[in-house]
């Protein structure tokens, strides 16, 4: 009972700090895709060419974003925040850590919707 507990807050926590990131990654994958498709336009290669802009994305934007210590320095503030004092320095690189594979996570569930809709449009 207590890992699903964990599980439920990890999950709750994922949405909360990065809500904004997956819609904007829905918009800008899986709805045009879908909006192509639904037209019947026969266009070759399409589920590709969205695949390889999120993993695109994930090389030039994602790299660029905060790493280090500008993720530090949000987390830290996101932390004082929630507990209402001063965080320590290991639940500071633990937050980090999270916001860092909640961005990857992000990218694969955009991922997996464009591929569920290729697949259910047999576009591949």
């Amino acid at each position: 009972m207590i890992k699903v507990k964990n599980i439920m807050k990890k999950i709750t926590l994922f949405f909360k700090l990065q809500y904004k990131l997956l819609f904007l990654l829905l918009l800008m994958a899986p709805l045009p895709l879908y909006l192509l498709l639904n037209q019947s336009l026969d266009i070759p290669y399409l589920p590709y060419f969205f695949l390889i802009l999120l993993f695109a994305l994930k090389l030039l934007a994602f790299q660029s974003m905060p790493t280090g210590k500008n993720l530090m320095e949000k987390s830290r503030i996101s932390l004082e925040n929630e507990l209402n004092r001063k965080a320590s320095k290991q639940l500071i690189v633990t937050r980090a850590q999270f916001i860092h594979t909640s961005r990857d996570v992000a990218l694969a569930i955009a991922g997996l919707g464009v591929i569920f809709i290729s697949i259910f449009f047999k576009a591949f």
